[in-house]
C-alpha cells in the first residue's frame, strides 16, 4: 500500500516540475516543495528522505525568493547579496 502512495508522488513530483518548467510561477514551487515533503515523510530510507527534504527546503527557498522579487523588485536582493 505505501509503496503505491509513493508511486503517486514521484508522478505527481514529476507533473509539477514539467508544470514548473512551462509556467514558473511561486505557487508551483510551493507545491513541488510539498510534494517532496510529503515524499520524505513517507520514506522509510533516511538518507533518501533527506534528499527530498532538500529539494523541498530548495524550491520553498525558490519560491520565497520569487515572491520577494514580484514585490520588491531586484532592491532586496542587492542589499542582502
Amino acid at each position: 500500500m505505501l509503496l503505491g502512495r509513493c508511486l503517486y508522488y514521484t508522478d505527481a513530483i514529476s507533473k509539477l516540475e514539467e508544470a514548473l518548467m512551462l509556467n514558473p510561477t511561486s505557487n508551483a514551487m510551493w507545491s513541488i516543495g510539498n510534494a517532496n515533503t510529503s515524499y520524505a515523510f513517507l520514506t522509510p530510507d533516511l538518507d533518501e528522505a533527506k534528499s527530498y527534504f532538500d529539494k523541498a527546503a530548495n524550491y520553498f527557498q525558490q519560491a520565497v525568493d520569487e515572491v520577494i522579487l514580484e514585490l520588491f523588485g531586484g532592491f532586496w536582493f542587492e542589499a542582502h547579496v
